[in-house]
């Protein structure tokens, strides 16, 4: 996700300097725009995204419950780790 958010910040600092490259307000305006509407983008689509689950509260917590597996312990989690990395190798 680092290098994703790297290169949108660069283009955004590109669009908003690319005709002057020189430091304004202006400049540093359209930067900010920018960003503010790449944020939006991202808020929206993890919005839609979330949006069949965000129904009722139990959906919610399945959900969350399925994607970091705490309670039942992360030796399912090492043994899916082990599967998927032993499978390049080794076609069981």
């Amino acid at each position: 996700a680092i290098p994703f958010f790297c290169f949108i910040l660069g283009k955004c600092y590109q669009r908003a300097f690319k005709p002057s490259h020189e430091l304004t307000f202006i400049n540093g305006m359209k930067f900010i725009f920018n960003v503010f509407k790449v944020g939006i983008v991202v808020i929206g689509v993890m919005a839609a995204l979330w949006y069949p689950w965000l129904h009722s509260l139990t959906d919610f917590t399945n959900v969350l419950k399925a994607i970091f597996p705490i309670k039942r312990g992360l030796y399912q989690l090492k043994v899916a780790t082990f599967w998927c990395i032993s499978d390049i190798f080794v076609k069981w």
